[in-house]
């Protein structure tokens, strides 16, 4: 079971069928204490004792990397299936070193790319400064005007946009 949440639908851009895909993967939901946990960890630590919350943290992450992958892989086949220009966003749960970035940039293009920014963050919590969350296109757009909305903080993410443009 991969608890998937995907929407998608097909909108009428300039007489041009466009699909549109946003999902949300699996989180590994650490909890404040789990996360400093991971934090503070030394190997010192180790031996006096949190080894068991050093267990029970990472085989939380270890689920949520598993059903992560197979979420991955089914919006990957939506996407291989399309032949329609295809947008696909939303937060992924995962950083741009991830199995998950790595197999959706192979097929789609990522609207921060072509931002001048350097580092993004779309986290807002207790982790270090993370981009999890994005916007894909296939070749039929090009992107411009990246934005990452700190200022407007109605989750535990920021939202992020960007102009995307039907190419003739």
């Amino acid at each position: 079971d991969t608890d998937l949440h995907v929407m998608s639908a097909y909108a009428n851009i300039d007489g041009k069928k466009v699909r549109l895909i946003n999902c949300h993967l699996e989180s590994i939901r650490l909890s404040k204490e789990q996360i400093n946990t991971v934090n503070d960890v030394s190997h010192a630590e180790i031996h006096r004792g949190a080894k068991s919350e050093l267990h029970e943290t990472y085989s939380k992450m270890r689920t949520a990397f598993e059903r992560r992958t197979a979420q991955t892989l089914y919006v990957v086949n939506l996407v291989k299936c399309e032949t329609e220009p295809t947008i696909v966003g939303g937060d992924f749960n995962d950083t741009p070193i991830s199995y998950t970035y790595h197999k959706m940039s192979q097929l789609l293009f990522d609207t921060f790319r072509n931002s001048s920014l350097i580092l993004g963050n779309t986290f807002n919590g207790d982790l270090p400064p993370i981009r999890i969350d994005y916007i894909f296109h296939s070749a039929d757009f090009y992107s411009t005007e990246y934005e990452i909305h700190s200022d407007k903080q109605c989750s535990d993410h920021f939202a992020v946009s960007s102009t995307l443009w039907l190419k003739n």
